[in-house]
């Protein structure tokens, strides 16, 4: 794409970040933190899978966690301990570039 600007042509860079597989996402991993399992969750006996769409920067770090499924009460959890992840950066074109990383949190008792 291409915007035109005062007479001037300048290529748009890709807003959107690619997706990488799951296994490519966890060979990437340098820092994992695991979610804290919510008291209340303790107290119902809840249990299930949380699944996260992590918007990991050129950095490595993660900017953006969102949920995609699971218990609301479960997600809390799990979207604050994706938050604290870190991965090395993600190359495209031999340049560092964001990336978008499924990863499951399970809970269980």
């Amino acid at each position: 794409m291409v915007l035109m600007c005062s007479g001037i042509l300048t290529p748009l860079a890709s807003a959107d970040p690619r997706r990488v597989t799951e296994q490519e996402g966890m060979r990437a991993v340098v820092q994992k933190v695991s979610p804290t399992y919510p008291a209340m969750a303790k107290q119902l006996k809840l249990e299930g899978r949380v699944v996260v769409d992590m918007t990991v920067g050129e950095n490595g770090a993660v900017e953006s966690a969102d949920v995609v499924n699971g218990n609301p009460i479960l997600a809390s959890a799990a979207k604050t301990a994706a938050k604290s992840w870190r991965f090395q950066p993600f190359q495209e074109d031999g340049k560092s570039s964001k990336a978008v990383v499924r990863v499951n949190f399970d809970f269980s008792n």
